[in-house]
């Protein structure tokens, strides 16, 4: 029962995403086929958009892609590093085929460990939300494509912004 929602429209997010990735493939060369989703709790509705988008997306731009997963069966990591980590390491080992994942939260920096930790540095790749130290050295060491900032603090700002308005209006 809400009046509305002040986030972003968590669909554009994921095409946005599947652009970004789509025009790194393009731009790097990587024969990249077969994507994953991923993220800490893949039940939220922004969750569910982020991957259905960027699903979408890729099919749309990536002649051939696959998934091994969606939206409704996404890898379910956890917010705790340790376990979202452990995650990644499993999903890796048990799906070798994918070389690109997608995490719709904070949990992208520790796919791209798994990444590296599993010698898949080269072969496998991801992209995230919410912006860290972790994502950033991905991003350097080539294993992170980008990494997407929800800006959260002015998020935060928009309902109270939108109530006054209201109000006043």
């Amino acid at each position: 029962n809400e009046l509305t929602n002040f986030t972003q429209i968590s669909m554009k997010e994921g095409r946005q995403a599947a652009q970004i990735v789509a025009d790194w493939i393009k731009e790097s060369g990587n024969d990249v086929k077969v994507f994953a989703v991923s993220g800490g709790d893949p039940t939220q509705n922004w969750a569910q958009g982020r991957m259905k988008g960027f699903i979408e997306g890729i099919t749309e731009l990536v002649p051939g892609a696959s998934f091994v997963n969606n939206e409704t069966n996404a890898l379910a990591t956890s917010y705790d590093p340790a376990t979202t980590y452990d995650s990644y390491k499993a999903f890796l080992l048990g799906n070798p085929t994918v070389q690109f994942i997608e995490n719709v939260d904070i949990g992208a920096e520790h796919a791209n460990r798994a990444i590296v930790d599993s010698g898949l540095q080269d072969k496998a790749w991801s992209i995230g939300w919410n912006v860290s130290k972790g994502q950033l050295d991905g991003i350097e060491q080539g294993v992170q494509v980008a990494a997407l900032d929800q800006r959260w603090g002015d998020q935060a700002a928009f309902g109270a912004v939108a109530c006054a308005d209201f109000l006043k209006n």
